[in-house]
This record gives C-alpha cells, structure tokens and sequence, in this order.
C-alpha cells in the first residue's frame, strides 16, 4: 500500500524564531512524522493553542504580533500588530471568538479572534503572567503570575452574550 498523512500533526515551536509542521504518516512506511512546513516569524515565540474549532493555531512572542495560521495548509492565514508590548502567553475561549492574551507590561488584554481588535485591557498583575486560560464556560479568563496569585476574571456580558450566540 501507499503511505499518505493521517490527520494527526506535530506543531513546535522555539528559540529559533520558527513554527514547524509535521504530519503522521500511515501506510507501509508508517511511524515517523514527515515535516510539512515551517515559517519563520520575526521574534521568539513563547506561546500557541489550537482554535477550539481546530481549523487555526495562534502564536504569541516577540515582534509584538498575534499570528495565526491554518492548519489544513500549514500556513500564515493573518497577523495582528500589538502596539505597545509583546505577548507571552495566548488563549481561546471556547467558542473561538476571543483571544485572551498576557503582556510583557503585566496586563491582561482581549482581542476579537477574526480582525485583530483589542476588545479590553487591564493591569493583571505585579510581575510577568505565567499562565492564561479560560473557564470551560467561558465566563472567565484565569491567569497565573510570578507575584505568586491566581486571578479569575470575570467577563461581562458584552462577551458571554456573544459566546452563548455562537
């Protein structure tokens, strides 16, 4: 039989200022995987998560943008410039509407998934964040800190209304 790519893929990311794709290979030749593609970014990236709906992977880090990418293609679908600061941790919330995104200014900010627009920003915490997720719910957005606290923050209405539409 032929060897083909299963659907399964290996995505990394590193010091080297690259995301790199990989697909598992079925069929005769089956165990490894094979690489795909790789885009080189301007800066380090510190963090990724895939899209709840699974069709995109968004990065953060140096070079002060959000970039997304396809992942049926491999490619860079779009990017956002961040003005002010670079990011280090990214999420999704569960309905693939909003990113939440933690600063290297220390704050917490959120941006509309499909244009980019920073949505809402506040100062989160005394030292970098450390972790960034949202609730399964997706009424909050929780982030840990190097100041040693865990922050639940709840989102208004503005948002969970939009979430429950979707």
């Amino acid at each position: 039989g032929a060897e083909s790519l299963s659907d399964l893929k290996l995505i990394s990311c590193s010091a080297d200022k690259t995301v790199l794709f990989r697909a598992w290979i079925t069929g005769p030749a089956a165990g490894k995987f094979v690489k795909l593609a790789q885009t080189s970014l301007q800066g380090v990236v510190f963090d990724m998560v895939v899209h709840p709906l699974g069709k995109h992977l968004v990065t953060c880090g140096e070079g002060r943008r959000l970039y997304v990418f396809n992942l049926a293609s491999s490619k860079l679908a779009r990017n956002y410039p961040v003005a002010d600061t670079e990011l280090y941790r990214v999420a999704v919330d569960p309905s693939g509407l909003f990113l939440a995104a933690a600063a290297q200014d220390r704050t917490l900010r959120i941006f509309d998934f499909m244009n980019g627009e920073l949505l809402a920003k506040v100062r989160a915490h005394g030292e970098l964040i450390t972790g960034l997720t949202f609730s399964r719910d997706g009424h909050h957005v929780i982030s840990v800190s190097g100041d040693r606290c865990i922050h639940v923050w709840a989102l208004g209405s503005r948002f969970t209304g939009l979430m429950a539409e979707r």
